[in-house]
C-alpha cells in the first residue's frame, strides 16, 4: 500500500486490539462526544424506615458510655505521670519513655515562652526516664518468674538494655524538685 498513511480507515482490519481503540468510527468527528468531564449521578434514594426490627441498627449504647464489646478498642496503655513542681505542667509517657500527653495548667499563660520550654522539656525527660524505669522493673519481675536472681537480672538489664532503675529516676525526679526549691528552675 504505496502512498497511504499508517492511520488510513481504508486499510482497517479488525483485530485482536481493537479493544483498545477507544474512539469509535461514529463519534470520531463529533465535537460534542469529546466532553472529558465526569458523569453526573444522582444520590441514591434514601431506604424508608422499616416498621420492624429487620432493617434497623441492632448496636445498643452503653449505659456506662464504656464501648460495646464489638467495638475495636485499643489496649488499656500502662502511663507514668510526672508534674513539674510548680504544678504548670504535667508529662505522661508509655514504659517506653515515648511521651503521649503534655497538660499545660491555666496560668502557663502568663510564663515567658522560653520558660515554659524549659519546663516542658524538662517534664518530658523525667516521665521519659521514670516511664523506662518502670519498664526496668516490669523486665526485672519477668526475669525473676523465669528463675533469675536478682542480681543476675540487674545485670543482664543493664548490659542489654539502656534502661534506667526505679532508684535513678527517683534520684533525677527529686534533684528536680530541690532545684526547683533553690530557685534554680
Amino acid at each position: 500500500m504505496p502512498g497511504s498513511s499508517w492511520d488510513d480507515d481504508e486499510s482497517h482490519e479488525d483485530s485482536s486490539l481493537d479493544a483498545f481503540d477507544f474512539l469509535s468510527s461514529a463519534s470520531e468527528n463529533d465535537d460534542e462526544s469529546d466532553d472529558w468531564s465526569l458523569p453526573t449521578t444522582e444520590p441514591a434514594p434514601e431506604p424508608e424506615a422499616a416498621d420492624d426490627w429487620s432493617a434497623g441498627d441492632w448496636s445498643v449504647p452503653s449505659p456506662t458510655g464504656e464501648p460495646a464489646a464489638d467495638e475495636h478498642t485499643d489496649p488499656p496503655m500502662l502511663l507514668v505521670s510526672v508534674t513539674n513542681p510548680a504544678g504548670t505542667v504535667t508529662a505522661k509517657a508509655a514504659v517506653s519513655g515515648r511521651i503521649q500527653r503534655i497538660e499545660l495548667a491555666p496560668n502557663t499563660v502568663s510564663m515567658s515562652e522560653a520558660a515554659l520550654i524549659r519546663e516542658v522539656i524538662a517534664t518530658a525527660k523525667l516521665a521519659n526516664l521514670k516511664g523506662r524505669a518502670v519498664q526496668y522493673s516490669l523486665v526485672e519481675g519477668i526475669l525473676g518468674q523465669q528463675g533469675l536472681d536478682p542480681e543476675s537480672a540487674h545485670e543482664f538489664i543493664e548490659q542489654h538494655m539502656d534502661l534506667p532503675t526505679p532508684a535513678q529516676a527517683g534520684a533525677a525526679e527529686m534533684a528536680a524538685r530541690s532545684a526547683y526549691l533553690r530557685g534554680e528552675h
